[in-house]
């Protein structure tokens, strides 16, 4: 959430909620105002990802009503019916279809309608420029077949102003020595030269860091319940 609003005009921000799962989180999200026409839209949502067997991956959002996000008298609550990305690895390449449908609601002018449903479909474009020239935000590999005993309760990557922080908040589970991985880029966001530099805030020996300097940092558990962040930026 944090990347969209780079390569989507109409996004002011984006964050991870709650997770309830590895496949499944709570968002929030607002979108840009017009001044003076029309007000910011807001939004709160649930999102689930899905891996085929093939290795396609499917990313699908709808609204949800959450008491943690209530509506805010400043914005207009806009409702997602369905928001889809569906990704198809053919040969080297990989196949990207997007579905988007949603409801502004309250009162907004035609010519602003008009340039939100003209921008939209371009996203898909954009976020794919976006990946070629700075590379994709640091995430958690989750293995298939694997359950991991450690909860990751969210994650968060800051972009602005060349930025490029990741942070992810992990509780650690009863079994110690349980691992899991992070990859992040070392052709375009973090760049072979620079590499990162990882840290630990909240419990610093709860769990131990290992990077191999080729875009894989193993984080192995050595105490059990503890909260803690972990912090990668450019070295």
């Amino acid at each position: 959430p944090g990347m969209r609003k780079l390569w989507d005009p109409r996004t002011e921000a984006g964050m991870m909620i709650k997770r309830f799962s590895r496949q499944e989180v709570l968002f929030y999200a607002v979108t840009k105002g017009k001044r003076f026409v029309a007000s910011p839209r807001d939004l709160a949502g649930i999102q689930k990802d899905y891996v085929e067997p093939d290795g396609s991956c499917m990313i699908v959002q709808t609204s949800v009503d959450d008491a943690d996000l209530p509506e805010q008298a400043h914005m207009k609550r806009a409702t997602l019916s369905l928001s889809g990305w569906h990704f198809k690895p053919e040969g080297p390449n990989t196949r990207i279809t997007y579905i988007f449908q949603i409801a502004l609601n309250g009162s907004i002018p035609n010519a602003v309608v008009a340039l939100a449903t003209t921008e939209t479909p371009l996203c898909t474009g954009r976020a794919r420029d976006l990946f070629y020239e700075r590379g994709h935000a640091p995430y958690v590999r989750h293995e298939n077949g694997r359950e991991p005993a450690v909860i990751f309760q969210t994650e968060s990557v800051t972009l602005d102003h060349d930025a490029r922080e990741y942070r992810c908040t992990i509780t650690t589970g009863q079994r110690i020595g349980d691992s899991f991985e992070i990859v992040y880029d070392r052709q375009r966001m973090y760049q072979p030269e620079g590499g990162i530099q990882a840290a630990i805030e909240g419990s610093p020996a709860a769990v131990e860091l290992e990077d191999n300097g080729k875009g894989v940092l193993q984080v192995k558990t050595k105490a059990a319940g503890e909260t803690l962040t972990i912090v990668i930026r450019p070295r």
